[in-house]
């Protein structure tokens, strides 16, 4: 199933600058964005058209880093990669497909994201979020929570996502698709990180990307004597 979604880009009918590390693309009514940070970690948002995000609230702080990107656009594909990873939003579905350099396909959305506005009550002015992904047949994924609580899952296919929200976080997998679902949130926001080495590899890019976790800050309230 997620290697019948591999489109090859050629024949195309434009290339985007290759300085540029990102994209941004409008489908159904919802924003895309796909940042490249660096030659391992993909940032990936998505927002109703129109209504950029406060990232004031994001868990993840990672830095761009220098990243040269070959990128090229129909009227059906954006594809834009880097020497090892790569990324193709199909501009029909609004599905993101993640692969190798070899045209191995990592990981792909399924369904249609969900963001779904509080208009009252405690999360007012929020959104109600999810994001599903396919899973190969018999695909093996390990998940954690860590204490910075960004949820994260690894694949041993040597992808791992972390979901960038501080909202109460659910996931959920069965054999063919795994998703996150938070109460509310800014938007939908996560990182892929990539090594195609082994998983103590993989699991040190993931470290190397949660090091930009923002502290939690407790405030407390001291009593002033007079």
């Amino acid at each position: 199933m997620v290697a019948a979604l591999l489109v090859v880009a050629v024949g195309v009918e434009a290339s985007m600058p290759k300085e540029w590390p990102f994209f941004r693309q409008t489908v159904n009514g919802v924003e895309i964005r796909v940042n490249f940070l660096a030659y391992d970690v993909i940032h990936v948002m998505k927002y109703p058209e129109g209504v950029l995000p406060d990232r004031k609230e994001a868990m993840v702080t990672f830095s761009q880093e220098d990243v040269w990107v070959h990128s090229h656009r129909t009227d059906t594909v954006i594809d834009m990669g880097v020497i090892s990873l790569g990324c193709q939003l199909d501009l029909r579905t609004g599905h993101l497909l993640f692969y190798t350099d070899s045209g191995r396909p990592l990981l792909v959305e399924t369904g249609q994201p969900t963001l779904e506005l509080h208009e009252s009550g405690a999360n007012a002015g929020k959104y109600s979020i999810s994001q599903s992904w396919a899973l190969e047949e018999n695909e093996a994924l390990f998940k954690n929570n860590v204490s910075t609580s960004v949820p994260y899952f690894t694949s041993e296919k040597g992808y791992g996502v972390l979901w960038d929200n501080r909202g109460a976080t659910h996931m959920e997998n069965t054999s063919s698709e795994v998703s996150f679902s938070s109460e509310a949130g800014k938007c939908i926001d996560y990182y892929l990180v990539y090594n195609h080495g082994s998983m103590d590899g993989l699991l040190s890019s993931m470290h190397r990307v949660l090091r930009g976790v923002k502290p939690k800050v407790h405030k407390k309230k001291i009593k002033v004597s007079r």
